[in-house]
């Protein structure tokens, strides 16, 4: 939670100076390997230390700033002393915590370094499952719900759109421990389903398959690819 709040300066960075885009990601991130994290065009947030980070157009650090023993007001504070700007806050931020309302931030070293595992291990399997896809789109994560994941499209030329989401989310209010899912759009109306040889289905809130993010094993691409292939046969039927 502490994380998810400490990467909302760095896209606010995004959401007040990069051009608006219909679905939004010019608040988005992606993943970056040689960082160790989340960056947009010029600010990022590293994970394993929660730091802010201010980058040059060819993504190098120029300068950055550790959250924890800080307020959330003091990284948005960074950003806009670089960039002589007042930053646009999200319209409904993150789920509430005391970050969220001026507690200072005090993270967990060694839970920051497990979330830089899942992130790193969620990049590499969902780039390869966006490969694989026709109509996948580029892996992002989400500042709203911090999930990192792709969306694909299917017959894009259909009078009604049909896409299946697969991503990564470190923990919500459903499912407290990092997952990975798979989820169609539309919902399919009474389906029956077919058994999955990896993860399982859900149906409260949200319809989709899921599988725990641990443990980093082939589970996880095999997931992936089988479920895929039950949601596409389950809107596209």
């Amino acid at each position: 939670m502490q994380l998810h709040w400490a990467a909302q300066p760095a896209a606010a960075v995004g959401r007040t100076l990069l051009p608006h885009r219909d679905d939004f990601s010019e608040e988005s991130f992606q993943w970056s390997a040689a960082l160790g994290a989340l960056v947009q065009k010029n600010s990022g947030i590293r994970l394993r230390d929660m730091t802010q980070l201010l980058l040059d157009d060819r993504g190098r650090i120029i300068d950055e700033l550790a959250m924890n023993g800080r307020t959330l007001d003091e990284g948005y504070s960074f950003y806009e002393h670089h960039f002589n700007v007042r930053l646009t806050r999200p319209a409904e931020g993150p789920p509430s915590h005391p970050v969220g309302g001026g507690a200072r931030f005090d993270a967990d070293r060694e839970d920051l370094e497990r979330l830089h595992d899942y992130f790193e291990n969620a990049d590499a399997n969902l780039k390869v499952a966006a490969r694989r896809e026709q109509g996948a789109s580029a892996v992002v994560c989400w500042p709203h719900h911090f999930d990192i994941a792709t969306l694909i499209t299917l017959d894009p030329a259909g009078e009604t759109a049909r896409t299946i989401g697969v991503g990564m989310v470190p923990g919500d209010s459903g499912i407290a421990d990092p997952y990975y899912y798979v989820t169609p759009w539309p919902y399919p109306k009474s389906p029956s389903l077919p058994p999955l040889s990896a993860g399982e289905w859900h149906s409260e809130g949200w319809f989709g398959a899921f599988l725990l993010a641990e443990p980093f094993d082939g589970r996880i691409a095999q997931f992936l690819s089988e479920a895929v292939e039950r949601c596409r046969a389950l809107i596209m039927r």
